[in-house]
């Protein structure tokens, strides 16, 4: 006789012997979930992504992350009197590039060295502003930190190279920022006409 636990076979009475003395129960094996047919217990699935054509949620901004302002009417600098579209407004990626050259250059020398009074810290936009326009790397937000200055915050009364910053940035209110912003309709420009641009001081 066959031992239905193992592999052993012999007379009935030895079949005996060998339960008792090897400790083999006569019980054949179990068979496991997976060898009896039964599909293996399920595993949690990865997370799903978001919809097809719908975009995650935009992480929160940080804290000091710049960002575009709405417009603003200039009380000071050389665009004293217009509303300023806002920063983000196609309008100062249009400047045109004579302007903007002629404004590289004085710019660069304003700040090549820098005059004292750019060094304070309220002119720290100024000062920015200025080395961005030395690098023809201008922004939205540059240009309202220069249209709206001072002159005092370009350098001191007998600086002629602050004169010569101050006066080109007045040429480009004159010869683009006023005629742009009078064309475009009320609505667009803020609900306010642009009012007429002052005009720049007679070369020296």
């Amino acid at each position: 006789m066959r031992c239905a636990g193992c592999t052993y076979a012999g007379a009935p009475a030895g079949l005996t012997a060998h339960h008792r003395a090897g400790g083999c129960t006569g019980i054949p094996p179990q068979p496991q979930p997976e060898q009896a047919g039964q599909p293996p217990a399920p595993q949690d699935a990865p997370a799903a992504g978001p919809p097809p054509g719908e975009r995650r949620p935009r992480r929160p901004r940080r804290p000091g992350t710049a960002e575009d302002t709405g417009p603003v009417r200039a009380e000071t600098g050389p665009a004293q009197g217009l509303l300023l579209p806002g920063t983000g407004d196609q309008i100062w990626k249009q400047v045109p590039l004579p302007l903007r050259h002629t404004l590289a250059t004085a710019a660069y020398r304003l700040v090549t060295p820098e005059q004292p009074v750019l060094r304070e810290k309220g002119n720290r936009g100024v000062r920015y502003a200025l080395r961005a326009a030395g690098n023809k790397r201008m922004t939205g937000r540059h240009w309202h930190a220069l249209l709206t200055a001072s002159r005092e915050s370009f350098g001191s009364a007998r600086s002629e190279r602050a004169d010569r910053a101050f006066e080109v940035l007045r040429e480009v209110v004159a010869q683009y920022v006023a005629p742009a912003l009078a064309q475009r309709p009320a609505d667009e420009a803020g609900g306010q006409r642009a009012d007429p641009a002052p005009a720049p001081p007679p070369a020296r």
